[in-house]
């Protein structure tokens, strides 16, 4: 038998087969097995919540003694299909998981929920219930909150939810502000709770309160710790061998000072010499893949998300940093075009890299990894003098003159300013 789709909507299943030609759509969509034995209120339910990549997460649903509705995931649709189970057999794992979490009102299963089964199960409740509205304004909540779902389980790993702490909170807080920024971290602070709650509700033994009473210095979700009006540091002449020297020192170490392995410690000091040469955003690093990389031209295609995206030329101080950074990559098998030039950082936070070598550069702390860009561009235009269609050339903005308004820092003093202002010949005129 074929697909069915009943007067409501509702989509069922029949066969095996069936399930091996669900396609992914746009959004994600539920489908039932229409001869699933105590399919209907009450009885328990399976099916498949199928995303939009074509995979999908195959589900009990059922009701508990006390009324309340629970859903269990039971295997990946593809990895299962891959398998050869049949699906008899399916029903009757799913018929046994329902009488035993109707018996007890908590499964085995259920006990060891990770963050990314209770995730998947609250995403498949929102799209049944109440679907998320996307308004047009990128991944919109939906996107953001599965997004913290795979950052939660890169962290945590596959520990239960029972087992978490609020310094497991800590930690995840302080990998996606480091890795994909502060305003990020807030957004997933806010949405993970809701996930955890919604566990909870079914699993008593889930900690939902992860997040609150986290020990979090302040600013930690701040875009910038200065005032406002407060002068922004700058590397300078004198100072910049020092923090490069520092990054080698560091390097050196291999992971002494930081106690983390000697490549994910190279990985970081390469990241930050590459966003200081090429006067890029730590954002340009974190998205870029090797086949934005032109190697004879020197050509790098950056971030096409942003107004069109804008191709800047990589300095020659950058390429030998590119090739041991692809070297490390080839040793991983993923130096191909569509793999990420930096692949996926670990725990260990750019940031401690950074301010590690303003410590023992003796550098303002205050200056931020943002701030590299900033000195890049005030040493073309102070230091090197270059004019600002050589300035676009090199990094690639159309708007140059906003630029160097917004990231040129001069620290010379007044009456520096005031000499370099002042034209040769001035007196005869």
């Amino acid at each position: 038998m074929a697909i069915t789709v009943d007067e409501r909507g509702v989509r069922r299943f029949s066969t095996k087969e069936d399930l091996a030609k669900l396609k992914g759509e746009e959004k994600p969509y539920f489908i039932w097995d229409g001869g699933f034995s105590g399919d209907g209120p009450g009885g328990g339910r399976l099916g498949v919540r199928v995303a939009p990549s074509g995979d999908g997460a195959i589900w009990v649903q059922y009701r508990l003694e006390n009324g309340k509705t629970t859903k269990q995931s039971l295997h990946k649709l593809k990895a299962w299909l891959a398998a050869g189970a049949s699906l008899p057999q399916l029903r009757a794992e799913a018929r046994t998981v329902i009488d035993g979490g109707k018996s007890t009102g908590l499964s085995t299963t259920q006990a060891k929920t990770t963050i990314r089964e209770a995730g998947e199960a609250y995403l498949a409740h929102r799209a049944a219930n109440k679907p998320y509205i996307n308004r047009g304004k990128g991944k919109g909540t939906e996107g953001a909150l599965q997004d913290a779902i795979d950052r939660a389980e890169k962290v945590w790993g596959n520990r239960p939810l029972s087992k978490l702490t609020t310094t497991d909170g800590e930690k995840l807080m302080a990998y996606i502000r480091d890795n994909f920024g502060p305003t990020t971290a807030l957004k997933a602070r806010s949405l993970l709770p809701t996930v955890l709650k919604y566990a909870k509700r079914t699993q008593p033994t889930v900690n939902a309160d992860v997040f609150k009473g986290m020990e979090l210095a302040d600013g930690f979700f701040l875009t910038d710790e200065r005032k406002n009006g407060e002068e922004k540091p700058v590397l300078t002449a004198e100072q910049r061998p020092r923090y490069f020297d520092a990054l080698r020192e560091i390097e050196l170490a291999e992971g002494a000072d930081t106690g983390r392995p000697r490549e994910a410690v190279e990985d970081k000091c390469d990241f930050l010499r590459l966003t200081y040469l090429c006067a890029a955003r730590k954002q340009d690093w974190y998205q870029a893949t090797w086949g934005d990389i032109d190697w004879e031209t020197r050509d790098w295609t950056r971030d096409e998300r942003k107004k069109g995206g804008h191709t800047m030329k990589l300095p020659e101080a950058a390429l030998p940093i590119l090739e041991r950074v692809k070297a490390r990559r080839e040793a991983e098998e993923k130096a191909g075009d569509g793999d990420l030039v930096f692949g996926t950082f670990s725990t260990t936070t750019l940031r401690d890299v950074h301010k590690l070598a303003l410590e023992k550069a003796k550098i303002d702390p205050r200056l931020t990894i943002h701030d590299l860009k900033a000195s890049r561009v005030t040493q073309y235009h102070i230091e090197q003098k270059l004019t600002t269609t050589e300035i676009g050339f090199m990094i690639g903005n159309k708007d140059v003159a906003t630029l160097i308004r917004h990231y040129v820092r001069d620290s010379a003093s007044e009456e520096e300013k005031l000499d370099r202002v002042n034209a040769k010949g001035d007196d005869l005129i």
